[in-house]
């Protein structure tokens, strides 16, 4: 689904009329509960993957609901057309600035998710909650430019221990770090650190050198499936899995602790 429709430049296009978000289904009891009214399996489960066009308080769905957007448009540019239309009739406050970073639930969330999608993770590591939100200022601005766009998954903690089992991270520097996951997205590796007190136009060269010399990682679905059942790996998801395939998949895969 990625490669067809969300990475398709005039869908890309399109969505910055829109607030994207990235559900993380079993990983938060509160969402989950969302999706459930926006929609569930033919059983009443909630599937592994939601799909929705909702109106800006979230109530009403603007277009039909399930798994993937593959299911209702023929195409990236077809979904792009009816994504135009609808926006044209919500034309938003341009006056509304974005305050916060697009941060996953916690950096072992994000280690995962920047692994799913091949992607580096940023993570905002701070002494305390008002150190963290003064980076995150500092941050924002990069992260929503055109140079950064896309490129990274981002966390933020002030807690040693999520970022204890990085390998290489110095948790006794508080800054900004790049990380890149293992295949599987249960550990990770800092590559590069930068203390919190860095200069933004300083932090936006290193940030940029990194990127452009980081590929983004592709992966064959059923061969890293297939591998992680080999290798006996398992995701504790913080609420049951429901998605009945799913289901079937960890029953034929051999389960270690991670």
């Amino acid at each position: 689904m990625d490669r067809s429709f969300l990475s398709n430049p005039t869908l890309i296009a399109a969505s910055k009329n829109f607030i994207c978000i990235r559900t993380a289904t079993y990983e938060d009891a509160n969402e989950a509960e969302f999706l459930r009214k926006v929609y569930s399996g033919r059983e009443g489960q909630l599937d592994n993957t939601v799909f929705a066009l909702l109106s800006p308080d979230g109530q009403t769905n603007l277009s039909r609901t399930g798994r993937s957007p593959q299911f209702f448009y023929r195409s990236p540019e077809a979904m792009a057309a009816a994504m135009d239309v609808l926006a044209f009739g919500y034309q938003g406050n341009p006056a509304t600035e974005i305050t916060s970073l697009p941060v996953m639930k916690n950096v072992r969330l994000a280690v995962n998710v920047a692994a799913c999608d091949g992607l580096p993770l940023m993570i905002v590591y701070g002494k305390d909650q008002e150190q963290l939100r003064s980076m995150e200022k500092e941050l924002l601005p990069l992260a929503l430019s055109e140079q950064f766009s896309g490129k990274l998954i981002y966390a933020k903690t002030c807690d040693p221990k999520e970022v204890e089992g990085i390998a290489g991270f110095n948790s006794g520097q508080f800054g900004f770090a790049v990380v890149t996951p293992d295949q599987y997205g249960v550990n990770g590796k800092s590559q590069h650190q930068w203390p919190s007190a860095i200069k933004q136009e300083q932090l936006q060269a290193g940030l940029l050198a990194f990127v452009n010399a980081t590929s983004k990682v592709q992966k064959n679905h059923n061969q890293h499936v297939r591998a992680g059942r080999n290798d006996g790996i398992y995701w504790e998801t913080e609420i049951p899995v429901e998605d009945k395939m799913s289901q079937r998949a960890m029953q034929r895969s051999p389960q270690r602790d991670k």
